[in-house]
């Protein structure tokens, strides 16, 4: 799967975040506490979504991360 663009509204500490990342893009760098894992974990919530797997195995797998 290649990711275009990620819009973040609504979810978690990301009130609204969006940008495009590069081809090469392997790392989100910034402060702690900036919302990156927030980014990722949004990211991961949908790809769960679209592959049929319930939101709640989805925050079982989360809250086992924290």
């Amino acid at each position: 799967m290649k990711i275009s663009k990620i819009s973040v509204k609504s979810y978690r500490s990301c009130k609204e975040t969006s940008f495009s990342p590069h081809q090469a893009l392997t790392v989100l760098i910034g402060p702690n506490g900036s919302g990156k894992t927030n980014i990722f974990s949004a990211i991961r919530l949908l790809s769960s979504l679209c592959h049929g797997r319930s939101h709640a195995r989805y925050h079982n797998v989360e809250d086992s991360l924290s």
